[in-house]
């Protein structure tokens, strides 16, 4: 049986051996490492290559907010990583998830939303909280800010329907299966969406397409 590694960094140890405890209850087949700052996450990082998932307090001593979440995706591009935070900041979160984070989750959410959101990103999809999905003028998601936003971009039915896809957090392999298609065909189209869209990633495709009301 394969087990999954998840390191949690957080510098609120209650916190950590509550989520910990959490998680370890509902799946036998997980080990939870923990870290109490950045550089020892880091340092975690480094000497586990299996680790499957990070989840990244946003206020930790040795480096704060979309810092962490920044070196973490240069350093390390392909590990997954969820924001588990108190911070109800809404360009925060849309930035973070911009940034191409897996997952933002409140910690005031319950046990059950936190096990949903993690379990989403594990079988290859995005938790985008509604926090996340809400509008503002001022809104840091937008990838192009000269771009005319009262003007939709150009996109088929089809492509329509694999945002929606995208949206409700389906990996490519699910969304080839609901819409009957090759997962290459899946992947067209999504490069395709993120071209139409001006964006680099699904999480930013979602939040664009619903910023400008096409889903």
């Amino acid at each position: 049986m394969y087990t999954k590694k998840i390191l949690m960094v957080d510098d609120h140890p209650l916190f950590l051996e509550g989520i910990k405890c959490i998680l370890q209850q509902h799946d036998n087949e997980v080990d939870v490492m923990t870290a109490c700052n950045f550089s020892a996450a880091l340092d975690l990082i480094k000497s586990n290559a299996d680790i499957d998932l990070v989840l990244l307090d946003l206020g930790l001593p040795d480096v704060r907010g979309v810092e962490g979440v920044e070196l973490l995706r240069r350093e390390h591009p392909l590990l997954p990583l969820i924001v588990l935070t108190a911070c109800e900041n809404q360009e925060i979160a849309q930035t973070i998830l911009s940034l191409g984070a897996q997952g933002y989750i409140l910690k005031s959410a319950t046990s059950d939303l936190i096990l949903s959101a993690i379990n989403l990103v594990f079988s290859g999809g995005v938790y985008i909280p509604v926090l996340a999905l809400s509008s503002t003028p001022n809104s840091q998601i937008t990838v192009n800010p000269q771009k005319n936003t009262t003007e939709k971009p150009t996109i088929t039915q089809r492509q329509l329907e694999v945002l929606q896809c995208l949206a409700e957090g389906k990996s490519n392999k699910i969304i080839a299966h609901d819409l009957k298609m090759a997962e290459g065909t899946v992947r067209v189209h999504c490069s395709l969406i993120f071209k139409a869209l001006n964006v680099s990633n699904r999480t930013s495709a979602v939040l664009e397409a619903k910023k400008i009301g096409i889903i």
